[in-house]
């Protein structure tokens, strides 16, 4: 959640949201092609599934205890998968 509010966002799961479509466009323009954005793809790559697995232990913990304030934007990536 961090670097998340040093973005200036409130809530993780909206700038995981922002981050996965940023990764979406730059792949679909061919932009992750190229050998000197391969780091930068599999950092992205790696916080996606951090991100993601956070998210999946706050669904499955106890009612009451989640925290997303923007569901709707996961949710949204999660059904594209």
């Amino acid at each position: 959640m961090e670097e998340a509010e040093e973005q200036g966002y409130g809530s993780q799961s909206k700038y995981l949201y922002e981050l996965i479509q940023e990764a979406r466009a730059a792949r679909k323009e061919g932009f992750l092609a190229y050998s000197q954005n391969e780091s930068q793809a599999e950092e992205l790559q790696l916080k996606i599934e951090q991100l993601e697995d956070k998210l999946e232990n706050a669904r499955n913990s106890e009612p009451g205890e989640i925290d997303i304030a923007h569901e709707e934007f996961v949710t949204a990536f999660l059904t594209e998968r």
